[in-house]
């Protein structure tokens, strides 16, 4: 007969099925457990190839499976003698790798009834994610797009979620971005409002590049540039109004500036097309 455990509490709505050990070669019945509301802070798996689930594997699992990740995984592992897992490999995988590397971290660590088998023995199981909601929105794998999105939402977790890109997005792009909606958000309103579109990165273009595309040095000078961003912050157009006549260098300064991304401006509950005057401090030695 099967069973499944149920995890801690701080891990709701994570369940497993398992089969009894059998010799290898044999297949083993398995089934996705029923959602049991109920959790315990004792793991019970009675008659069964687990007997208890790592409590800080588990909790990796719950940090690194998010919503996008598919429900259930299937598993197959190898149980040696003193209950230590020969080999443990995923038969249908979440679709997410950072996923599957804590599922497969989780059930090694985990305690396992010794197997009786001299060549070991074959468990087969499912493991339930749960639903969506008791799983994290993966904000380091946040588009810039979506960033916005979450900005403009006006939900009640909408700040704490733009923080979390702040504090742990790999990408230091949308951490930048998160930062400059924070610094406009408004509490009351529960979302970003700016009138103009805001740079993200301090420097026009990097000396090193300018240095090699002007072959020659440049006094230090301020230039300044009017950059058209749409709702997407992404630059329309750009032109410089004053602070250098030279055109080569006009030329390198607007092409950086049209790589670059921005944060839009906003008004009311939308993102709206507007321009942006960037001062550009320019030194070449």
């Amino acid at each position: 007969m099967t069973t499944f455990a149920r995890l801690l509490t701080f891990i709701p709505a994570l369940y497993l099925a398992v089969g009894t050990p059998k010799p290898i070669g044999e297949t083993n019945r398995v089934y996705t457990p029923a959602v049991d509301r109920e959790t315990t802070n004792a793991m019970k798996a009675a008659d069964s190839g687990l007997v208890a689930l790592d409590a800080v594997g588990f909790q990796h699992v719950a940090e690194r499976c998010t919503r996008q990740a598919r429900r259930v995984v299937r598993y197959h592992a190898i149980i040696g003698a003193h209950g230590t897992p020969i080999d443990v490999k995923l038969l249908e995988t979440s679709g997410e790798a950072a996923c599957d590397i804590a599922v497969l971290d989780a059930l090694r660590v985990s305690k396992w009834k010794p197997c009786t088998k001299a060549k070991g023995c074959d468990v087969n199981g499912y493991l339930s994610l749960g639903s969506a909601e008791h799983r994290r929105e993966n904000s380091t794998e946040l588009t810039f797009e979506r960033v916005l999105q979450v900005a403009r939402g006006k939900t009640i977790d909408a700040k704490k979620r733009v923080e979390k890109v702040r504090d742990e997005a790999c990408d230091e792009q949308l951490r930048v971005l998160a930062r400059r909606i924070l610094g406009r958000w408004d509490d009351d309103a529960k979302t970003y409002y700016s009138k103009t579109p805001q740079a993200l990165e301090s420097t026009c273009i990097d000396t090193d590049e300018l240095k090699r595309l002007l072959q020659r040095e440049v006094d230090a000078t301020r230039v300044y540039v009017e950059v058209r961003v749409d709702a997407d912050g992404r630059p329309v157009r750009a032109s410089v109004t004053g602070g250098t006549e030279d055109k080569q260098l006009k030329d390198a300064i607007v092409h950086s500036l049209m790589q670059k991304r921005y944060v839009p401006a906003k008004e009311n509950d939308h993102y709206v097309d507007a321009t942006l005057t960037v001062e550009c401090r320019i030194e070449v030695r």
